[in-house]
């Protein structure tokens, strides 16, 4: 049985020997006491199941996910198997070795001789779809990510970040078109474009070039929005305070038109009275309002007047009774 062969039926008959918590999921061997009751072992039984599912169905990134996910929550060598497979059918060839290589190593002498050879076929017929890419760069230690990725390292197989060591490192990749990013805290990040093929050897240079001196990496200004906001607020009441103000003056000019009016009732003098009283003490407040709006909105301008890329200039802003101070270092 060759592993690029696999069907869902042989899939579905792995299943019998994904068991209990070194971690088998194999319902054939009865779980240890209190295993059962385990909500991580039945979360990674689930997750596996449905694995196997998806993978039946031929949606293997979802079933690499829910794979990975069991293996999370109760890890057993087996279940990289899977993972191994889900990769290759989704044509990372670079995750399918790197995991089925882990797999051979953690299972060691549990493996049997058949499978061992199995796997073993598999990863020679692997390796000629890798290409093999030396990153150079004048920086030494710097990070090196493939497709927003960290790059596998072909000496270990294993995802480094920051593995430029000496200025220079190997790395395997998937063949197509690669984006390589070489960074390093103190310098412009760098992105080049590589087209890898199977069992290619290929050398890129990445010259990073160093920040100026003083360089503050520049920072979203958090005051921007609550200092319009706040002005939005301030000139809305500001209007409204306008309007009610005319309308309070109108209603004052009613009530003494009405005091002056021969033959006006008590009633029509007190709705007016009312209504004049009403539109004051709402003009009074929506000024405070206004007021206070504009106090947090000039705080606000200020602050993001002073904002620095992550700093701000200190500022403080005082309200009392009839007054606002606002106070700062600029």
């Amino acid at each position: 049985m060759r592993l690029r062969g696999i069907t869902a039926g042989t899939v579905c008959a792995m299943g019998v020997w994904i068991g209990s918590t070194s971690t088998a999921f194999a319902q054939a061997q009865p779980a240890p006491a209190g295993e059962e009751q385990d909500p991580k072992i039945l979360e990674a039984r689930q997750r596996y199941q449905r694995g196997l599912q998806l993978f039946n169905e031929a949606n293997y990134d979802a079933a690499r996910v829910e794979f990975e996910r069991a293996y999370q929550l109760a890890p057993s060598y087996k279940i990289l198997y899977n993972i191994g497979l889900s990769y290759e059918q989704l044509g990372d060839y670079v995750g399918a070795q790197t995991t089925l290589q882990k797999y051979l190593e953690q299972g060691g002498t549990e493996i049997t001789e058949e499978r061992r050879n199995e796997v073993a076929k598999e990863l020679a017929q692997l390796r000629p779809r890798i290409g093999r890419v030396t990153v150079r760069t004048n920086v030494d230690g710097a990070d090196v990510m493939v497709d927003d990725i960290c790059g596998t390292d072909a000496l270990t197989a294993t995802v480094n970040c920051g593995a430029v060591v000496g200025a220079q490192r190997e790395y395997l990749m998937n063949p197509g078109r690669r984006r390589v990013t070489v960074r390093k805290d103190g310098y412009y990040p760098e992105t080049q474009s590589i087209t890898v093929a199977g069992s290619d050897r290929v050398e890129m240079t990445v010259t990073l070039k160093p920040l100026p001196k003083g360089y503050v990496e520049q920072k979203s200004n958090p005051y921007l929005l609550p200092m319009w906001i706040g002005w939005g607020v301030t000139a809305a009441g500001g209007i409204t305070a306008i309007v009610t103000g005319v309308l309070a003056k109108n209603a004052a000019d009613d009530v003494d038109n009405k005091k002056a009016q021969f033959g006006a009732t008590r009633d029509d003098l007190d709705h007016a009275q009312s209504k004049m009283r009403t539109l004051t003490i709402g003009t009074d407040v929506i000024l405070i309002g206004t007021g206070v709006a504009a106090a947090v909105s000039t705080y606000f301008t200020i602050r993001a007047i002073g904002w620095k890329g992550g700093e701000s200039r200190e500022t403080k802003i005082e309200v009392g009774l009839g007054r606002i101070a606002v106070d700062g270092k600029f």
